[in-house]
């Protein structure tokens, strides 16, 4: 299956900059990272102030990659919503997302071409490492133009 017939079937997801509410597949990307998180991690909480302007520099071009937080965690907060998240998702379900895709550390962010094929596991270390980059890096490496 997939990736993003399975992620459809999970309900509408929220732009947290605009509160648009729309299903995935109408917001636009070349590439989708699913987010994982937590209020719990150490990590997490470390990275959650850098994570726009990393963004913002892999972006610098244009919106490329778009960011689907996925929270582990029964905190109500807004902690790591500056992106697309799902109106209604439980710390039940994100983890088991989570397991069905073998994440095995937070944070963490599985990253994803517009045709829903895997680019990489390691996404976070993709955007630290390149940065700016980054988009050229995923293109070159799956062979998009």
């Amino acid at each position: 299956m997939n990736i993003f017939s399975e992620l459809a079937g999970l309900g509408p997801v929220i732009d947290t900059k605009t509160n648009e509410l729309k299903e995935l597949k109408e917001f636009p990307f070349k590439y989708l990272g699913l987010y994982f998180t937590a209020t719990w991690c150490y990590h997490c909480v470390k990275i959650v102030d850098k994570l726009p302007l990393w963004l913002s520099k892999v972006n610098s071009r244009g919106e490329f990659l778009r960011l689907l937080t996925l929270r582990l965690d029964d905190d109500h907060s807004n902690f790591a919503y500056n992106y697309l998240r799902y109106k209604y998702m439980d710390n039940d379900k994100a983890s088991q997302i989570a397991s069905n895709l073998g994440v095995r550390h937070v944070p963490s962010i599985i990253v994803y071409d517009f045709t829903g094929r895997l680019v990489t596991l390691n996404g976070l270390q993709d955007i630290m490492n390149n940065m700016e980059s980054t988009i050229e890096y995923w293109d070159r490496k799956m062979g998009n133009p």
